[in-house]
């Protein structure tokens, strides 16, 4: 006869151990988003160094390392088909937006079956520029300039549903 509590006597601790591995295998094979560690995109936004003065525009460069075999659509990706890449400056900081967001490279065109339509996107890797203007007369040394990327990523048989990237750099800002 084993030993009590060994086997199968429930314990607190067994159903709670069973409860965590079973919802835990379903978020793994659950469709929609990718899991964080396998996120096909990685987003990151460079460092402002010089100091921006009151009133005055920068740029700030965002890059996009895209995984082997995914892809992103263009900010120039007409309506009608995929979701396009969408950059924005949001509100409630010291910062607007000065300007349309350019790429560093030029998408790729291709016809695509699934949207019977031109497509035009981004493999392996883009950086953006996203021109940026400091409002309002700055009252403190620094501060964070936040961008927001809204994109889609998609393979040859799969589209994950838009996710939205939230980035943010320190910035100086020149005290008038």
């Amino acid at each position: 006869m084993p030993a009590p509590g060994l086997y199968f006597g429930p314990t607190a601790m067994k159903t709670t151990l069973i409860y965590t591995l079973a919802a835990g295998s379903l978020a793994a094979c659950s469709p929609g988003r990718p899991a964080a560690a396998q996120t096909p995109v990685i987003w990151t936004i460079a460092p402002i160094s010089a100091p921006i003065r009151s009133g005055s525009a920068t740029n700030v460069r965002i890059d996009a390392k895209i995984q082997d075999g995914w892809h992103i659509y263009s900010i120039t990706q007409p309506a009608g088909g995929p979701i396009a890449t969408r950059i924005t400056v949001p509100a409630g900081q010291p910062f607007v937006s000065a300007g349309d967001p350019k790429p560093t490279v030029e998408p790729h065109v291709a016809f695509d079956d699934a949207f019977h339509m031109n497509v035009q996107l981004h493999e392996k890797a883009v950086s953006f520029i996203v021109p940026v203007r400091s409002i309002g007369a700055a009252t403190t040394v620094a501060d964070s300039i936040r961008v927001n990327v809204r994109y889609q990523v998609c393979n040859a048989s799969l589209c994950y549903p838009p996710q939205t990237a939230k980035l943010a750099t320190s910035a100086s800002v020149a005290v008038r």
